[in-house]
């Protein structure tokens, strides 16, 4: 394969992603995911919200091999940049806790973790090209 990889855009790097690479969520190893619209959800306003902090809290879609799990996640660290639906994003695992599996309107898949940065829809030998660490 030669590399690096463009994509036409972040949703066919995300695919490829679920495809072709290993997307087994293994504590510290980061998940490329897209920004998801919350407000198709009943009773949310904003699809990212921002805390005082500076905080984003977005709803992910995770690459799996299943095409992608749901998760919510908020970012490391307050940022410039804000995030954006169909943002592609840099996902990091931090610990698995049964109760969010399936009891919320977002379907959760149990794990939380958070947003490290924005990824470009490049793919190197090493990985994801970043935009934007947060």
């Amino acid at each position: 394969m030669k590399f690096p990889l463009t994509f036409k855009d972040n949703y066919s790097a995300f695919e490829y992603s679920c495809k072709y690479m290993d997307c087994k969520i293994k504590k510290g190893a980061e998940l490329p995911a897209i920004v998801l619209d919350m407000t198709k959800i009943n009773g949310v306003t904003k699809s990212i919200s921002v805390g005082a902090d500076g905080i984003q809290t977005a709803l992910l879609l995770v690459s799996s091999d299943g095409g992608g799990r749901r998760m919510l996640a908020g970012t490391v660290s307050k940022s410039n940049s804000l995030l954006k639906v169909g943002d592609f994003v840099s996902w990091f695992p931090a610990y698995y806790k049964f109760e969010l599996f399936n009891k919320s309107p977002y379907q959760l898949d149990g794990w939380f973790g958070v947003i490290s940065g924005i990824l470009t829809p490049t793919l190197a030998q090493e990985g994801w090209i970043g935009q934007e660490r947060f």
